[in-house]
């Protein structure tokens, strides 16, 4: 039977990556920007011209492109004015305002903004505790279903539950599929009262499995807390 993959943490995975990614650019670029804070030079600039150039990339419907924004400024390094075009922008800015800025001393035309010289690691930061929120809520979903599990199959009552009907679960949707869940019912023989349980969610259609018989562990004194150990019919893992 072919294994079920587990969307979940797969997930989790991307997610954790691509928050380690923006989080590790963030730091490189808070370092960075630190180093370049400290060995360079602190001055006054001028803006002399400020720009946004709209740009169109080639294509079926010239589709608007990314516009580009710069401002200018001058500044002076011992007596020598230097010019430098410098492709960031803020709306606050205009043509005449002074700016901080850095400069490396030993090349002038190396300069930064004080004011956007954190701006882009702040903005990754940002980026990468955003990404590792769901990562985390995943993580802990699981942990919580996996002790929920273990807890009952260690103290819950064991019954065995009939499979009738296996159903698509439509609130979740994964690159354009819907998992499935079992309905399996058990009848007390002593209360005569019919218990309905639903699987966690798994992606194979087990057809199959309709008319047998499944394992299923739940609180006597609540009911509606149980687990259907779906995977001992076909040893495959199924999601939360």
């Amino acid at each position: 039977m072919k294994k079920t993959k587990n969307v979940f943490i797969i997930c989790e995975s991307i997610f954790s990556i691509v928050a380690c990614v923006f989080l590790v650019v963030s730091i490189c670029l808070i370092v960075n920007g630190r180093q370049f804070e400290k060995n360079g030079k602190k001055t006054t600039a001028t803006i002399v011209d400020s720009s946004r150039v709209k740009n169109y990339r080639n294509g079926k419907n010239y589709r608007k492109g990314k516009d580009t924004s710069s401002v200018t400024i001058v500044y002076e390094v011992e007596g020598t004015p230097y010019v430098k075009t410098i492709h960031e922008y803020s709306s606050s800015w205009s043509v005449g305002d002074e700016l901080d800025i850095y400069y490396d001393s030993e090349n002038p035309l190396k300069v930064r903004i004080k004011s956007m010289l954190y701006f882009l690691p702040i903005m990754f930061g940002i980026f990468g505790v955003v990404l590792l929120i769901p990562a985390i809520i995943l993580e802990i979903k699981r942990r919580g279903s996996k002790k929920k599990q273990m807890r009952l199959t260690e103290t819950g009552k064991k019954v065995y539950a009939t499979v009738n009907e296996v159903i698509e679960n439509s609130y979740v949707r994964v690159n354009g599929r819907h998992p499935y869940q079992a309905i399996a019912i058990y009848t007390d023989e002593y209360s005569g009262m019919t218990y309905q349980f639903k699987s966690r969610n798994f992606w194979d259609d087990f057809i199959n499995i309709i008319g047998r018989q499944v394992p299923v562990y739940y609180d006597p004194k609540n009911p509606m807390n149980y687990y259907v150990d779906i995977e001992s019919l076909f040893n495959v893992k199924c999601e939360l």
